[in-house]
């Protein structure tokens, strides 16, 4: 996610470096916590808030000791759960003080956390997500947030969409010119609430046969465990498309 968003920005192939290091970096300090992971599934965002806290601190900490990691990656990995209204940590920092790999940092960590970390339970729909980021500008950067968007889509590959021919389906890939109308891959119908086969539809090139109507409720349907949903789906779009 930090490479895609740099490279959209069209940052310098050192700068889209720089970014790709933080993003691979930016929770190393999960690792250092006085804690065994283990007891919480290998996942720190399980762990308390003040335990869970300490990875930021560790994390430069470490990285600063072992040397040669540019400046820029180790003020993102300290700053990327800091927010514009000082309501972050671990410094509280506001706005001009968050220079600008650890705004993107904020942003692509959130996006990433909403839709697979912690709690299964607690996992939000990608375009669900993308709109928790848009609804907070207090909090990340609105001008980022809407790069962040153009690059991977309002409608994010593996968010699930009601389409106006009342039939769910998942996005399997972007349409590079429009993000709102991405390829999707239908698989029930809501008025005879059954599965069905399938289909990708290029929704850019359907000359307004489908269109999206929103954000998909998966709530009380028969349908497999999400994310081996998503895994099928991608995999039977792959294999029309070839």
């Amino acid at each position: 996610l930090m490479i895609a968003l740099a490279t959209h920005l069209k940052f310098s192939p050192a700068e889209v470096r720089d970014a790709g290091m933080a993003g691979l970096l930016m929770d190393v300090g999960a690792g250092q916590l006085p804690v065994d992971l283990a007891t919480v599934g290998g996942d720190y965002m399980l762990l308390r808030q003040d335990l869970r806290e300490q990875h930021v601190l560790h994390g430069y900490s470490f990285l600063k000791a072992a040397g040669d990691i540019p400046d820029e990656v180790l003020r993102a990995v300290l700053h990327h759960h800091e927010r514009l209204d000082g309501s972050g940590y671990p410094q509280q920092l506001t706005g001009p003080v968050i220079d600008l790999l650890g705004r993107m940092a904020a942003i692509c960590d959130t996006y990433d956390t909403l839709i697979s970390g912690g709690d299964p339970a607690l996992r939000i729909d990608p375009a669900e997500a993308i709109q928790q980021l848009r609804d907070q500008p207090e909090k990340f950067d609105a001008t980022l947030v809407e790069r962040f968007i153009e690059t991977v889509g309002i409608y994010p590959i593996g968010a699930f969409v009601r389409l106006r021919s009342q039939r769910l389906a998942m996005v399997v890939d972007e349409d590079p010119v429009d993000t709102h109308l991405p390829t999707v891959r239908t698989f029930w119908s809501l008025p005879q609430d059954k599965r069905l086969k399938g289909e990708n539809i290029a929704l850019a090139h359907c000359y307004g046969e489908d269109a999206i109507d929103g954000v998909a409720d998966l709530t009380g349907l028969d349908l497999p465990d999400i994310a081996k949903l998503r895994e099928s789906l991608l995999a039977a779009a792959c294999k029309e498309a070839r």
